[in-house]
């Protein structure tokens, strides 16, 4: 039913508050609908739809147009659709009676709306308590929708007939059934007539599970016939409970596979104590011989040993160092850098093989009695780029062992001195810095800072170390004093513009190379020039080492590439600046070679040396005088160095004594 609207209505005072009351005449509260309420129209508009269940034949359809003056309203008028009106369907106005206007009408729309059908499931189970049984040749039941006809039913096969009786046909499916039928059940004899019946309501198989149960069979005179136990359920229900069904078998497998788990579990257990017994005394043997390999591993580890460093290639040795056989490769490495005062940390062979820095010596088998450990010292690069990085590398492992940002500006040169304890940097910014540095430990400190009013092209310092000259780009040469820092000469040399500079060998004198070409040669403590020659190329940075087995190249404007010799493999490749910065210099630095004694010599040494030797001092037999440091006129030599583990082992050695206590 959909209410439209309504025209012409006329209330008894003023304009209506409107709504409609619809029902099927004789059942009107059970199927009473109502509109909403529109307030003060004569001629409102609902639009609004309803739904009647249960239409029966010849049923009249009846609405009331009502003012809503109080709660049971005001009639204002009434009209009724018979069944023939709207059998095919209705649409269109209906004129009102008792009306105060008697052309009001109310617009309707009517559809009948055919029932939806709805398979059903019925089961019969059995019957028990069957009545006169004796009297029945065979017996059945059935079931259909009510009003329908003997074809529309389900129905089991005949069975002989018994006070309790069973039917195998399984579930049946009623196909007639439709919403809001009821069902009605017989219990019939062979010749079809009814023994009892019972009528089952609609609502009953809207339950979610259907209907299960026991109905007791009426017959005509209202007395119990027999007892049917029935089964009935849509295929929604029937799916939903096989569903339920197989979920409840699979849950019995599971339950059993759980027991059967179980009872496999105890079997397990029992068999893995049994194992656990031999496991366990097992485990404790192996823990056993665990603390056994640990503590003689700990007592192994903190074992003093004397390790016999020589120089690689050759015999000769270099270092003699004493250390727990737990220490590391890279201590070895600096203890032997220090005693024999490399420039750099070498690297640590055990025969030919190359030994990691994180290794443990124990571990690689350096503390064996026979053997033989050599250190590689290796080829020392300083390298300085466009964006003021200053590095100094280790050729062969082609590690940077020291970086700096020395510079705001492009670094032009770089020198050390031969030990590599100080090197000095020139460049755009005017300044000449000399840094103190600690190759094996990888630092470099600043000490002083040189100013000059036109960027340095060049620096070098005396071979006495007392003072280092800057190559200007105005022309002149300029002498500091090391110790202070003091401006101590300058020189006007070219016209245009330094190139480089170098004192000569008794640093009495300095030569410098200007753009011109010429070479000029002066004398320190006057500054006056002593010789000059024409045609003459300025001074080349070193890129040979000194034994000629490498060279440098540049590969790019960032990076440099060490090279063999005899073939020109590279061997390592450099990167100057910490980023795109340009390689304006890099050289081999020329250092002292290490000072190392052969085998025979250390056998014939007498036994104060070879006491200090075992000590941890150098293995210099002859010392070598060291580099000076600014601040210092002489040179001072060398003091033999002592191994801080040999020291701590000689005072741990002198309190025992003192306590009688053995070590």
């Amino acid at each position: 039913v959909r209410v439209n609207g309504a025209t012409g209505l006329v209330a008894a005072a003023g304009k209506p508050d409107v709504f409609v009351r619809g029902w099927i005449r004789g059942r009107k509260n059970e199927t009473m609908f109502r509109t909403a309420t529109i307030l003060q129209s004569c001629d409102p508009d609902w639009e609004e739809a309803f739904t009647i269940d249960k239409l029966e034949k010849n049923d009249r359809l009846q609405f009331a147009v009502m003012d809503e003056v109080d709660e049971e309203g005001d009639l204002i008028g009434k009209c009724s659709i018979e069944r023939q009106e709207y059998e095919e369907g209705f649409d269109g106005h209906v004129r009102l009676r008792e009306s105060r206007n008697k052309e009001a009408t109310l617009s309707v729309e009517l559809k009948i709306v055919p029932p939806k059908r709805r398979p059903l499931w019925v089961e019969f189970v059995k019957m028990t308590d069957i009545v006169d049984f004796e009297k029945l040749k065979g017996l059945y039941c059935s079931a259909r929708p009510e009003g329908r006809d003997s074809n529309q039913r389900v129905r089991t096969s005949i069975v002989s007939p018994a006070s309790d009786v069973s039917f195998t046909d399984g579930p049946l499916q009623l196909t007639s059934f439709v919403d809001g039928d009821r069902l009605v059940v017989e219990f019939l004899g062979s010749n079809h007539d009814v023994v009892g019946a019972q009528t089952l309501e609609a609502d009953l198989f809207k339950k979610k599970v259907g209907f299960k149960g026991v109905l007791k069979l009426l017959n005509q005179r209202s007395l119990i016939a027999g007892s049917l136990t029935i089964r009935i359920e849509s295929t929604e229900q029937r799916d939903a409970r096989i569903n339920a069904m197989r979920e409840q078998v699979k849950e019995r497998q599971e339950i059993k596979l759980v027991y059967e788990e179980r009872k496999r579990d105890r079997l397990e257990r029992t068999q893995e104590r049994v194992q656990q017994d031999i496991e366990e005394r097992t485990r404790k043997e192996a823990e056993r011989r665990e603390k056994e390999a640990a503590l003689q591993r700990a007592h192994d580890l903190a074992r003093e040993v004397i390790l016999q460093v020589r120089l690689w290639p050759g015999e000769d040795v270099l270092a003699q160092v004493t250390m727990t056989a737990g220490g590391s490769v890279q201590e070895l490495c600096q203890r032997v850098g220090r005693i024999a005062k490399l420039p750099l940390c070498p690297r640590i062979r055990l025969g030919q093989t190359l030994l990691p820095d994180d290794g443990v010596l124990f571990d690689l088998g350096a503390c064996a009695p026979h053997a033989l450990l050599s250190a590689e010292v290796c080829p020392v690069v300083v390298t300085s780029a466009s964006d003021g990085f200053v590095k100094i590398w280790n050729a062969s492992s082609g590690e940077a062992r020291v970086s700096m940002h020395a510079h705001e500006a492009p670094v032009n040169a770089v020198c050390v001195t031969p030990d590599l304890k100080w090197l000095g940097t020139a460049a755009n910014d005017s300044l000449i810095k000399v840094w103190a540095v600690d190759g094996v430990a990888g630092t470099m400190n600043l000490v002083l800072s040189l100013r000059h009013p036109a960027p340095v092209l060049h620096v070098a310092f005396s071979q006495d170390n007392r003072l280092v000259a800057g190559s200007c780009e105005d022309g002149k040469v300029v002498l500091w004093r090391m110790k202070t820092g003091e401006q101590f000469r300058t020189i006007e040399a070219h016209p245009g513009a330094v190139l480089a500079a170098a004192f000569t060998p008794n640093c009495k004198q300095v030569i410098s190379y200007g753009a011109e070409r010429y070479k000029r040669i002066w004398d320190v403590e006057t500054g006056k020039a002593v010789d000059f020659e024409a045609n003459q190329d300025p001074l080349k940075p070193p890129s040979f080492t000194p034994d000629g087995k490498l060279f440098l190249k540049l590969a790019g404007e960032r990076d440099v590439e060490v090279r063999l010799m005899e073939t020109g493999a590279c061997q390592q490749t450099l990167t100057g600046g910490d980023g795109d910065g340009e390689i304006l210099y890099a050289a081999f630095a020329v250092v002292r070679a290490p000072h190392a004694v052969s085998a025979a010599s250390l056998a014939s040494a007498s036994p104060s040396i070879k006491k200090s030797l075992s000590a941890g001092a150098s293995l210099v037999l002859s010392p070598a005088r060291a580099t000076s440091a600014p601040n210092s006129r002489e040179k001072p030599v060398a003091p033999p160095v002592i191994d801080r583990a040999e020291m701590e082992r000689r005072i741990r050695a002198r309190r025992a004594a003192r306590t009688g206590r053995a070590i």
